[in-house]
């Protein structure tokens, strides 16, 4: 009876193992904080909601969002610039998330979340 129980047990820990890191990385809402979003791309996909909601970038111009989130990472015009916010959800993974803002101006008009599902 016991023979039966040991081959199992690597895969119990697996399975325990997979459901923590699920419960650890999942998206849990942080407030915007610059040096972080800098330093941890990790952490990124958990500030947008605190971006847009409090508007945080709005009314800024571009000198202002380099000096908050650093160098853009990817732009589609001189207007709109990404910032990649990694991935969301735990095991398995949700979705690829970015931060996309829009200038006019020199200005920021619009900032959206961006999110393609696996």
């Amino acid at each position: 009876m016991a023979l039966i129980f040991i081959p199992t047990l690597p895969i119990v820990l697996v399975i325990f193992l997979l459901i923590g890191w699920s419960v650890f990385t999942s998206d849990r809402e942080r407030e915007f904080d610059s040096q972080e979003w800098k330093e941890d791309e990790f952490n990124r996909a958990q500030m947008i909601d605190d971006i847009i909601s409090e508007d945080i970038l709005k009314g800024k111009t571009k000198n202002e969002v380099t000096d908050m989130l650093g160098s853009k990472e990817i732009t589609y015009s001189d207007s709109i610039w990404v910032y990649d916010a990694g991935i969301i959800g735990g095991f398995p993974p949700e979705a690829e998330v970015w931060l996309e803002i829009e200038f006019s101006n020199n200005i920021v008009t619009n900032v959206t979340r961006g999110e393609v599902p696996f």
